[in-house]
């Protein structure tokens, strides 16, 4: 026989066999597949009618089909097609892959639970495929969309999807979720929700209609990103929250590394009463433990402690944010928290504050123009909110005895504690809005301070500042024509027009731990076209023992804090300047009132005494000097200088002991005064 008639019939051979197959493989796998789908120890149960099968075209289709899986869910479809279809995969003999079918569609598909329904009129499947492991059969597909989607869990409650589209399917994770108009009613709660387009990323699979309606205990385990938007809440009595749009980004049980809500509104009875720009957070990280809270709503030291330790913030904003109520109305430009970590915020920020309390007769208005703060601890913050927090009595002799229980350290009487770094107040004023006072204001320009360089004392545990610096430009009020107090003031500061009177001033406070000199600055406190007053002191041989000392003792301990002032510290050296003429005509003003005399009686009287004291001591060349310049400001009170500056540091018990005459003391602490043209 002839090579030629040996291939012919070869290919004839092959041709009738897959001939053959094609006919014979629809028989074939339908009864494998009833086979299956009767057998009692099969994990699915079920049929199908109208069986067909191309093996050349690579489709499989049946209708009425109804399957059941082990758990009770049951699956229908009133037609069911696979196209392109890999025959060795559904033979279990494929070696390449486990693909079964390139796509899969049904008509007017259902899955049933118990008492749940999900049904859609098309769901298709691209890239079904069948995964053998562990000798269990598990399925997966590539993608999958579910037109007009309609779910219903059994206890009333809803959802409907224009469309749900899934990627990287498999039995117990979803690489991709995206919904377009859903809806989602829940009746027994009164509330409802829709949603005009989603997308989830990496998400749990749900495994029953119950969780799918309920919010999961650890929502962060859901899925590793989601975002949206148009989100509209519907809730019991009228309220209602919206969301233009949401975002969630690398979600874990431990955080989430970003999450954005933009155009957020609740109202009530249609009327809008806060509204958020938008709502920002990165890189939240958290192990906060529920059983470390109990259960009332304040939070206990040890609470907050938990609290601080287990939470971290990159950075949380909020920006144009507004409130409405009848009782008052609330604006927020931002507010911006960045840096917390380890109990401690970097910064702070606050901008464009307004509340207006508008069930107030006088209808005031406060305003904040920028608030900061930097490195902000926690812990102390608390301690501040326990010790200065909600008075537990309404006797004001009982807020008198609690801070008496308290140290000097934490009244911050001598060294500030560390609860911050810097901070700066701008533009900050309250103001009325009625017709009687709608002038009258009081505000700040601008405030700040700064507190450096920490220090520990031994047996406390607080981080103190051993220094400090602070200061205020234009603390102000201003004071409408019609004020009844605008001529007293007048009359009191000299002052015949003004519309406005603002008060500067700088204060710095230094410990040298080295030499054991604290200062006390206060560098010029002034009154806009009045005069203005500065005021340094320091004392000596405050070591870190003695200040530990100081620290550590309460305020109601006076015979210990005498003893330690007057047998363990010095004075060292004081400075008070003057200017203004004005400035020292209110103080006679003031001191003038009630008894009949005018400031320039007093100030007559004043200089006489001051002339009579000169002269006796006129012996005395330091004391003269400093009474006869004292003399000559006090008759033109323009500039004053008086200083104290001694040799030596002077304990202060022998101050206190008292016995030295003026001259003496005049001689010991270095007094020098210098008025007017002489002050340097």
């Amino acid at each position: 026989m002839s090579k030629t008639k040996i291939i012919i019939g070869g290919v004839a051979v092959v041709a009738i066999a897959a001939t053959a197959a094609h006919f014979a493989a629809p028989s074939f796998f339908e009864n494998q597949f009833r086979s299956y789908l009767t057998n009692p120890k099969s994990e699915l149960h079920g049929e199908f009618d109208n069986f067909a099968l191309s093996l050349f075209g690579g489709t499989m289709s049946a209708t009425d089909v109804s399957l059941r899986t082990a758990d009770g869910a049951t699956i229908t479809g009133d037609a069911v097609k696979f196209e392109q279809v890999n025959w060795l995969t559904l033979l279990n003999a494929n070696p390449f892959g486990d693909t079964l079918a390139g796509s899969v569609t049904v008509d007017n598909g259902q899955i049933e639970d118990k008492d749940g329904r999900l049904s859609s009129p098309a769901p298709s499947l691209i890239d079904l495929r069948i995964i053998q492991k562990d000798g269990a059969i598990h399925y997966a597909a590539k993608a999958a969309e579910l037109p007009g989607v309609h779910v219903e869990d059994g206890l009333g409650r809803t959802a409907k999807a224009d469309l749900i589209a899934l990627d990287d399917i498999t039995e117990s994770r979803l690489g991709g979720l995206t919904l377009q108009n859903l809806s989602l009613v829940l009746p027994s709660e009164k509330q409802s929700l829709s949603i005009e387009t989603a997308s989830f990323s990496d998400c749990d699979v749900t495994q029953s209609f119950e969780t799918a309606f309920d919010l999961s205990e650890k929502p962060f385990d859901l899925c590793s990103a989601l975002s949206g938007t148009g989100v509209l809440l519907e809730r019991a009595n009228k309220e209602k929250i919206t969301l233009a749009s949401f975002a969630f980004d690398g979600l874990s049980s431990s955080g989430a590394q970003a999450i954005s809500l933009t155009e957020v509104t609740a109202s009530k009875d249609d009327k809008p009463q806060i509204s958020f720009g938008e709502i920002a957070l990165t890189n939240l990280k958290q192990s906060i433990r529920s059983d470390a809270f109990d259960s009332n709503n304040k939070l206990d030291a040890r609470e907050w402690q938990h609290l601080i330790d287990n939470l971290s913030v990159d950075a949380f904003s909020v920006t144009e944010m507004s409130s409405s109520q009848d009782e008052f109305t609330t604006k927020l430009g931002s507010v911006t928290v960045n840096g917390l970590k380890d109990g401690e915020v970097a910064k702070l920020a606050v901008s464009d504050f307004q509340f207006d309390l508008m069930d107030h007769e006088d209808k005031p208005v406060f305003k904040l123009g920028h608030f900061e703060i930097s490195k902000v601890s926690l812990s102390r913050m608390q301690q501040i909110v326990e010790m200065y927090g909600t008075p537990t009595s309404n006797d004001p002799m009982a807020q008198i005895e609690k801070a008496q229980n308290q140290t000097l350290g934490d009244l911050g009487v001598l060294l500030s504690p560390m609860v911050y770094e810097s901070f700066l107040v701008s533009d900050l004023s309250l103001s009325g809005n009625t017709d009687a006072n709608k002038n009258l204001k009081f505000g700040i320009d601008r405030a700040s301070a700064s507190i450096g360089d920490p220090v520990r004392f031994d047996g406390n545990g607080t981080t103190f500042a051993k220094k400090g610096r602070s200061a205020v430009q234009g603390m102000y009020i201003e004071l409408p024509n019609t004020s009844p107090v605008k001529d007293l003031i007048a009359s009191m500061t000299g002052l015949e027009n003004f519309d406005r009177l603002s008060l500067n001033g700088k204060i710095n406070v230094t410990w040298d731990d080295q030499s054991g000199v604290y200062t006390y600055d206060i560098e010029e406190t002034s009154i806009d076209d009045i005069g203005s007053i500065s005021l340094s002191a320091s004392v000596g041989n405050l070591t870190p023992e003695i200040m530990g000392e100081l620290t550590s003792t309460r305020l109601d301990q006076t015979e210990k804090l005498r003893q330690i002032a007057l047998t363990k510290t010095s004075f060292n050296a004081a400075r008070l300047e003057v200017q203004g003429e004005k400035l020292v005509k209110i103080f006679l003003r003031l001191a003038a009132q009630g008894n009949g005399q005018t400031a320039e009686d007093l100030q007559l009287v004043g200089a006489m005494v001051l002339m009579q004291t000169q002269e006796k001591f006129a012996q005395y060349p330091r004391l003269s000097n400093a009474l006869t310049e004292l003399v000559d400001w006090f008759s033109n009170p323009q500039h004053l200088i008086i200083t104290l500056a001694p040799d030596a540091p002077v304990p202060f018990g022998v101050l206190a002991a008292g016995g030295m005459q003026p001259p003496a003391t005049a001689d010991l602490l270095g007094l020098t005064i210098q008025a007017n043209e002489n002050a340097k």
